[in-house]
């Protein structure tokens, strides 16, 4: 799926893959809902969780639909 990202992804590799904007992305990574931590100023990803945040939101828009 995202094979070609390293398994800490930066902030602005999140927002290519969501394709969601700075703001948002800093609201989901504050909130906890995309769990992150910061090395100094910058935020970092682990590509495991999100892989896992997007595969629950996947499976909450599916049970909505139903």
């Amino acid at each position: 799926m995202l094979d070609n990202y390293p398994d800490v992804l930066s902030f602005r590799q999140v927002m290519e893959i969501t394709h969601v904007g700075r703001n948002l992305l800093l609201r989901l990574l504050n909130s906890g809902e995309i769990p992150a931590f910061k090395m100094g100023k910058l935020w970092k990803v682990y590509k495991q969780d999100l892989i896992q945040y997007m595969s629950h939101l996947e499976k909450t828009q599916t049970q909505q639909k139903q």
